[in-house]
């Protein structure tokens, strides 16, 4: 996409992006994640600009993008996918035949 629909595209973004976020957060109820499901879905709309601008209600094709997007997400279980914490898990050394092991003194 290049020239005219490039540019309405942007403005579209630019000026819609408060709005799309605001009804990302009211579905997953986290800022970070209705950011994810934002970015996720205006790249969809950027693919579609062609079909999108010519839609009847461009803002109601928009929200039904971003609602499709965080049910796709719901189904394949986003928190399953990504796990926070707050300290690197402990990880047991390796043990067998193919490592040396030494003991500790205190």
């Amino acid at each position: 996409m290049r020239g005219p629909d490039e540019q309405q595209y942007t403005e579209y973004v630019r000026a819609r992006l408060p709005m799309l976020r605001r009804i990302a957060y009211l579905l997953c109820g986290d800022s970070h994640r209705a950011d994810d499901i934002v970015q996720n879905a205006i790249t969809k709309l950027y693919v579609h600009w062609k079909r999108a601008r010519d839609a009847d209600n461009l803002d109601a094709y928009v929200r039904t993008i971003i609602v499709r997007t965080f049910l796709n997400e719901q189904r394949t279980n986003w928190l399953a996918k990504v796990r926070l914490v707050d300290r690197t898990p402990d990880v047991p050394a390796p043990t067998g035949p193919d490592y040396e092991t030494t003991q500790v003194l205190h």
